[in-house]
């Protein structure tokens, strides 16, 4: 046995899914299932070479069929783009034959977002209900930041984590440990911090046309694969939808945010803690993120494999 799915509906009957002993993380049985619902892996996503580096001196030859980029002709995106924290990406050192990485995010502040086994990103399930429950409900709404009309009521808008709402307008709102959720950024340094087994989720405004800069100046989290065992999210590019960098063991090497807004969200452990200070300032002139060089490297010849 193997954890492994065929890619999409083969016939009229019944096809099997298969979850071994070592396949039971929500995230793989999610990952397995998405497979038999039509879905490719990200890192074959047919902009990916905007976002990753496949390191294929890192990879047997005999593997290198599994790093294949989709053509844009056979994918059906939804217009959702690439999402580093796609239950369907492949982790850092898949199929490595020498321990060393096999996939470099071209943000290396992604490094340990990819291959995440909590489960389906907001992403993952958006792509989803576009393919399978488009035609639910025949109104439209001015869903905010990357929400979408929801399926299961046609009244409101199925938001990303963190924002809720009608109309995904609203900051999700903390337990009483967490503190406030809507901050408004100043010229003045501010401090949030939060400690223990919980969730909390702040969203940091800056004035029109500035910039929201911080620091992780502190943070704590169990060392598990792939920040398992509890981060901190923070979404500096704005787009929502789309999976924040999670930090548990890295520190950033980004410091302010792409427009007015920065998500920042945590999730601990009980002996897990954190604190970030931000002020507004005018945009850096500088580059915000130390994007890794990319080099050329040889594509093989593509082989077809679920």
């Amino acid at each position: 046995m193997d954890c492994w799915a065929r890619l999409g509906k083969e016939g009229t009957t019944p096809q099997e899914i298969s979850i071994d002993v070592n396949c039971e993380s929500l995230g793989t049985v999610t990952h397995e299932i998405a497979h038999a619902f039509g879905f490719v892996h990200e890192h074959k996503h047919f902009e990916r070479d905007d976002y990753i580096i496949v390191q294929y001196e890192n990879i047997n030859s005999t593997q290198w069929f599994n790093f294949d980029i989709e053509l844009e002709s056979t994918v059906e995106d939804f217009g959702i783009g690439y999402d580093y924290g796609s239950v369907m990406h492949y982790r850092g050192n898949s199929f490595t034959k020498n321990k060393n990485l096999t996939i470099l995010t071209v943000d290396p502040n992604y490094q340990d977002t990819i291959g995440q086994e909590v489960g389906p990103s907001f992403a993952d399930v958006k792509k989803l209900n576009f393919a399978y429950c488009n035609s639910t409900c025949p109104n439209t709404l001015n869903c905010e930041r990357g929400g979408y009309v929801d399926p299961n009521n046609c009244n409101r808008c199925k938001c990303p984590e963190g924002f809720g709402g009608q109309l995904c307008e609203k900051v999700a709102v903390n337990i009483k440990a967490c503190g406030a959720s809507n901050l408004t950024a100043t010229r003045s340094t501010q401090v949030i911090k939060a400690a223990g087994a919980k969730t909390c989720y702040y969203l940091i405004k800056a004035p029109t046309n500035k910039r929201v800069f911080f620091n992780l100046i502190k943070k704590a989290f169990p060392n598990y694969w792939q920040c398992s065992g509890g981060y901190v999210e923070i979404n500096y590019n704005g787009d929502f939808k789309l999976t924040g960098a999670r930090y548990c063991f890295y520190e950033p090497t980004v410091s302010q945010s792409k427009h007015e807004e920065l998500l920042v969200i945590y999730k601990g452990a009980e002996d897990s803690e954190f604190a970030l200070s931000y002020r507004y300032d005018d945009p850096s002139t500088a580059s915000r993120v130390n994007n890794i060089e990319k080099t050329g490297c040889a594509i093989p010849k593509k082989m077809e494999k679920n």
